[in-house]
């Protein structure tokens, strides 16, 4: 039983897995950007979350230990600008 009406689907459910992810990535071939701008998006996203453990090492260790109070506060700064980019890149398109 054919999925849709294209021929070369009918021919496909015979054959391996390897060449079932190559017609898949054919389809997937007039997106290219769309696919580009969310694996980036993706890639922020997670470095962000990774960095978040140590900002919090450095605001400990440097700046609340040391009682160096506008270092910070500019690295609170910089933290929350980091993950509001973040939170606004994953946020797009939702309701």
């Amino acid at each position: 039983m054919s999925i849709n009406s294209y021929k070369e689907d009918e021919q496909l459910e015979g054959t391996g897995k390897a060449r079932t992810i190559l017609h898949l990535l054919s389809y997937m071939r007039d997106f290219k950007k769309e696919i580009t701008a969310v694996l980036l998006i993706m890639a922020f996203c997670v470095t962000v979350s990774l960095l978040n453990p140590l900002i919090i090492e450095a605001a400990i260790d440097r700046y609340i230990s040391g009682k160096n109070l506008p270092g910070l506060f500019r690295l609170i700064g910089a933290a929350a600008v980091l993950n509001q980019a973040a939170d606004h890149n994953t946020s797009k398109g939702q309701n």
